[in-house]
């Protein structure tokens, strides 16, 4: 596979992401997207918004519980009970693990956060837009 090739097929990655992943302009937040992979790689956990405040040092729990509520709308999550968790539907599974290995490398993870930008180029949403 060629330079060329490559960046045509990491291209076309970006694009089903954003299609798929990033749809209704959902993850349209740096803050969104930690707490998403911070799901994927704990996904066993069920957990409230302030215990997910506390994990991820994040002090505003009115703005976590609008997120997590956001998340849980188009998908990403379930709740039971009050406590939130990774929905086990394959397409998420699938598209968090994207999301997560290319947010491993420091290149995929730019052009990803350029993409994200491009869905909602005006989220500022209290300082945590990209």
């Amino acid at each position: 596979m060629t330079s060329d090739d490559t960046l045509q097929a990491a291209t076309e990655d970006l694009r089903w992401v954003q299609g798929t992943c990033i749809r209704c302009n959902t993850i349209d937040t740096w803050c969104k997207l930690h707490t998403l992979l911070w799901f994927y790689e704990h996904r066993d956990f069920r957990v409230t918004g302030p215990e997910l405040c506390e994990h991820l040092f994040q002090a505003d729990e009115g703005l976590m519980r609008a997120m997590l509520n956001d998340l849980k709308q188009v998908g990403f999550l379930v709740e039971t009970d009050q406590r939130f968790g990774l929905s086990e539907a394959p397409d998420v599974i699938v598209c968090l693990g994207y999301l997560s290995e290319n947010f491993a490398d420091p290149q995929a993870r730019q052009r990803l956060i350029e993409r994200i930008r491009a869905v909602a180029p005006d989220n500022t949403e209290r300082g945590h837009g990209f």
